[in-house]
């Protein structure tokens, strides 16, 4: 689950600057002060965050069977 999260934000991020015309970076995920609502770089990643949320739903009822467990890999992929 943290394999897929990484990647899927990853992807995302990087379609989402494609579409905003930002330059192109996996280095903007690791800096904490490029997630700000200043700058179209900043809402782009944003956007990613959340649509890698709704896609880690998804596939998290896929894997994990039981409801029980959700808030385990959840906790696990977002903190750890």
């Amino acid at each position: 689950m943290q394999s897929s999260f990484a990647i899927c934000l990853a992807s995302t991020a990087t379609v989402f600057d494609l579409f905003s015309g930002n330059s192109i970076s996996l280095w903007q995920l690791f800096q904490g002060n490029n997630f700000t609502w200043d700058n179209s770089a900043g809402c782009s990643l944003f956007a990613s965050l959340c649509a890698t949320g709704f896609a880690m739903a998804f596939l998290l009822s896929f894997v994990v069977e039981r409801a029980k467990k959700c808030l385990d890999f959840i906790a696990t992929y977002h903190f750890f």
